[in-house]
């Protein structure tokens, strides 16, 4: 009986763990909506162009479901986008990132958000690039706090 119990156990712990893990679009809809119950009037006014009819929460998966489109952009170089990998946090200088709105190569994820911030603060920005960016940075917010998104190198 013992026996029955501990295995049964076993297949419920395997089973849950899946989902417990997972962060996926549920994750990042979830922080989506609790950003959207914290914004002010004036920062909903300011980002309603950049959803393009579509809520906060919707948004946040953007990056993630874009990956599936054939354009070498997706394929290759948005990869790059969703994490960093550094040995310790010595490691870490963010004051060697030289991102503008207009240079500066996407290495990852902290590259990531700063050019899409650069790209957002720059009045020279057009209404097109700043949707892709603010798209970008709102997936970008919710993977750097997921596991496996920024870790030890040696990890990978």
């Amino acid at each position: 009986m013992i026996k029955q119990i501990s295995s049964l156990f076993i297949v419920a712990l395997t089973l849950t763990t899946f989902n417990v893990t997972a962060w996926s679009q549920d994750g990042h809809r979830i922080i989506g909506k609790i950003a959207e119950n914290h914004l002010t009037i004036e920062t909903r006014r300011a980002i309603y162009p950049l959803l393009q009819g579509d809520k906060l929460a919707e948004v946040t998966t953007w990056a993630d479901e874009m990956r599936s489109n054939t354009a070498d952009f997706w394929k290759y170089d948005s990869r790059k986008w969703h994490y960093i990998n550094i040995s310790s946090a010595d490691e870490f200088k963010p004051a060697k990132y030289r991102i503008t709105h207009n240079k500066g190569e996407v290495t990852d994820i902290y590259s990531g958000i700063l050019k899409s911030i650069a790209v957002l603060e720059s009045p020279n920005t057009s209404l097109e690039k700043k949707q892709f960016y603010f798209r970008f940075l709102t997936h970008l917010v919710g993977d750097i706090h997921q596991p496996m998104h920024a870790g030890r190198s040696e990890d990978w």
